[in-house]
Formats: structure tokens, C-alpha cells, sequence
């Protein structure tokens, strides 16, 4: 009884200690990009991605990390940045059919196929706004037409342009 005692108090020493020093254990984020920023958000650590040269750039959610500094079960000081390298999950993918949906049904339709969904940037109707993925503020129109066409076979990370219903 007195070992578990002892070894009771000598775990809450420890997380106060954590506490008082902003100090926070690094999670696993093995899986895709997306599911690592929520863990390491969630632990209060900020996020950076970089490529094979360490350079940074802006991956796609689906993405699947390959590598992560500091290693996961390390102690980090909270907010501070957790490096991760990613890679591609699948060289290329089926463009889904869009065609007939709002714009914001079908953001999220494309972007889970590992696609970015974009506007061909005329727009000749006021219409509804929806707020995009990066944040930013699109027409929700009906989608006539996309190119790539629906069913193609593209590049991870391609550009799906849309065209609305009533465009020109």
C-alpha cells in the first residue's frame, strides 16, 4: 500500500511540475497531415511542415506524415513548434463528380479525394458566399462543368477548376 502511495504522489509531482513549467509530452502523429495538426494543436504546440530539404511548405491534409521532430513521448515547452515531413499517399486520384452540388458540399467532396477545389475566378452572378477551407470567401453557386472533367485521373494535390451554373 505505501509503494502505491508513494508512487501516486511521485506522478502528481510530476504533472504540477509539467504544469508549472508550461512543459507538455509530444503525441504520435502517425496518420495524415490534417489528424497530426489536430493532435499537436490539442497538446498546445504549434506546427510546421517541411519537405525532404527542410524546407517549409504548405502540404495537403491528406497527406501522410512520415516523420516528426521532436519525437513523439519527448518533452516540449508548450507552444512551441513541432516539424513534420510528409509525403503523398497515392501518386494519382479519381476527380469525384461535382457537377450539380454547391459549391460548399462539394469543397469538402474534393478536398477528402486529395483535390483542391478552385474557382476559374469569373463570376457573373452575385449568388450566396460560403467560406472556403483556407479561409477565404466563395460564390455557392451550382457547379456546372469542372476541368479535369469527373472521373479523370489526376495528381495528388491537382486543381479542380469549377464553373457555376448561369457563368459565361
Amino acid at each position: 500500500m505505501k509503494r502505491y502511495l508513494i508512487a501516486g504522489c511521485g506522478l502528481i509531482l510530476v504533472v504540477a511540475l509539467y504544469s508549472v513549467l508550461n512543459l507538455v509530452r509530444v503525441p504520435s502523429v502517425a496518420g495524415t497531415y490534417q489528424e497530426a495538426m489536430n493532435r499537436l494543436r490539442a497538446a498546445g504546440l504549434h506546427v510546421q511542415a517541411v519537405d525532404a530539404a527542410g524546407q517549409p511548405r504548405d502540404p495537403h491534409d491528406l497527406e501522410l506524415v512520415v516523420s516528426q521532430s521532436p519525437g513523439a513521448g519527448a518533452i516540449a515547452s508548450l507552444d512551441s513548434t513541432v516539424t513534420l515531413r510528409t509525403r503523398v499517399p497515392s501518386a494519382e486520384v479519381v476527380v469525384p463528380d461535382v457537377v450539380g452540388r454547391r459549391v460548399s458540399q462539394a469543397i469538402s467532396i474534393v478536398h477528402d479525394a486529395g483535390l483542391w477545389l478552385d474557382s476559374d475566378g469569373v463570376i457573373t452572378h452575385p449568388g450566396s458566399l460560403t467560406r472556403a477551407p483556407d479561409g477565404s470567401m466563395v460564390h455557392d453557386g451550382i457547379i456546372a462543368t469542372t476541368y479535369p472533367a469527373p472521373h479523370a485521373l489526376v495528381p495528388f494535390g491537382t486543381d479542380v477548376v469549377y464553373f457555376l451554373v448561369g457563368e459565361r
